[in-house]
């Protein structure tokens, strides 16, 4: 707090009406010696005591008070960022079992915190471990005492939780259960301190949950209620970060060159030293957005451009996406056999990550490389593929009922290259989330 308490606050400091945070940001105002403040807060008090006091005994009781409970909290803080840094060097050298194996005192918030870091920090590399980061914080969540840290508190970090658990479900298309999750995650943050960072924070995610469902219209909405909140506290870099998020559901709705203006946008905006690896991505989503548009030697440019920064700061996940890149950039170029090698070593990491209907769009660009070059046979098995994998998944009916119009086809020997272009054409556009139909061409 840079300036001084209202009336009102310093009233609701006794007669009760503040939040947990704003109450703590008073008591820090005073602990910085403010002495008008401290003989201001020494009047209110008097004001809702009973019966008549000496001055300087009522002034003594608030600083005291103001002391002790202040103290209490920051020890307590410091208690539990003590946990937090333990558990994480645990979960750094050996995961959730070094965790488990570890000390019984490492609980609460600390604890909580510690899984959550460990979960963003694992979640481009490993989605698989990122959702039983996530569900163990969540157990540990649900466990918080409200005495400990306030009920409003732990309904904020319960929230927070839950929404990760959403999240990392998300991430490896568990999409019902990561909806779930989500709707538990607000629910539990209407009981909670009204933090707008927070709130900002669960409106980003769920955006990503509707952009992976293709519901962006649903996506777009979430993702600007998370940027006016974040203006709304003045913090830019995340403003700029959900533009930049936005960018890429405005690229899957086919409007790629729109997409490339947001994206500056957000770059102009985020702080590289907040989070370095923001930058990278805007760079990677760049490419793909050069690739929608066909312009696919400027692509092989800005690729060579931004190799050697995604090799040293990129995740796994993100490798594997700019190799996929290049696949696509090789087949626009017409250099199929390598795009088709490019394509296989990619849809082995996509399944070993458990991202399916990345994999299947894999199996569907392998398919059309065969058909280009007169494999009717390597389409048809490729095609298949896809069809069963995307029949795992829970996608759009008719992206679905496309691709078994193809497989059909082959079957019957009346595939040909335009249907297939139409088929991969229409699986890409059905992320827009649209209620589209789809209108084979041979």
């Amino acid at each position: 707090m840079t300036e001084h308490p209202s009336p009102q606050q310093m009233r609701a400091v006794f007669r009760g009406g503040l939040t947990e945070a704003a109450e703590r940001a008073v008591f820090c105002h005073l602990l910085r010696g403010c002495s008008a403040c401290q003989a201001a807060i020494g009047g209110e008090y008097l004001a809702v005591t009973r019966g008549p006091a000496p001055e300087d005994e009522v002034y003594d009781a608030a600083i005291d008070r103001a002391f002790v409970s202040a103290r209490r909290y920051y020890g307590k803080m410091q208690r539990e960022a003590t946990k937090t840094r333990e558990a994480l060097e645990l979960l750094e050298q050996g995961g959730l079992e070094a965790l488990f194996a570890g000390p019984d005192h490492l609980v609460g918030l600390g604890l909580v915190d510690a899984l959550l870091a460990r979960c963003e920090a694992v979640r481009h590399d490993n989605p698989a471990e990122a959702v039983r980061l996530a569900k163990v914080a969540d157990a540990a969540a649900a466990r918080l005492n409200p005495r400990d840290f306030g009920a409003r508190r732990v309904a904020d970090v319960q929230a927070r939780a839950m929404a990760e658990v959403g999240n990392a479900l998300r991430a490896v298309d568990r999409l019902t259960e990561a909806g779930e999750a989500f709707d538990r995650a607000f629910k539990r943050l209407k009981e909670g301190t009204g933090n707008e960072a927070l709130e900002a924070h669960l409106f980003q995610l769920r955006a990503s949950y509707y952009g992976t469902r293709r519901e962006f219209p649903l996506a777009f909405a979430a993702l600007e209620a998370a940027h006016d909140l974040y203006l709304s506290v003045e913090d830019r870099h995340r403003a700029g970060r959900t533009l930049i998020k936005k960018a890429i559901y405005k690229h899957y709705s086919g409007k790629s060159e729109e997409a490339k203006v947001l994206n500056q946008q957000g770059l102009a905006l985020i702080d590289e030293s907040r989070e370095p690896g923001l930058a990278l991505i805007a760079g990677i989503n760049h490419l793909w957005f050069l690739v929608a548009c066909g312009r696919f030697r400027e692509a092989a440019a800005a690729l060579f451009k931004i190799r050697p920064a995604c090799v040293a700061q990129g995740g796994q996940v993100q490798r594997i996406r700019l190799r996929w890149l290049e696949g696509q950039i090789d087949a626009g170029q017409g250099e199929l056999a390598r795009a088709a090698g490019i394509f296989c070593d990619v849809r082995k990491e996509f399944i070993r990550l458990e991202m399916g209907f990345h994999a299947a769009l894999t199996s569907l660009d392998l398919s059309l490389l065969c058909m280009r070059q007169k494999r009717t046979r390597d389409a048809w098995d490729w095609a298949l593929e896809a069809e069963q994998m995307f029949a795992a998944l829970e996608i759009q009916r008719e992206a679905l009922a496309a691709v078994a119009v193809l497989t059909r086809c082959f079957q019957q020997g009346k595939a040909t290259l335009p249907l297939l272009e139409s088929v991969v054409d229409f699986v890409r556009r059905s992320e827009t989330g649209l209620d589209e139909r789809f209108e084979p061409h041979f």
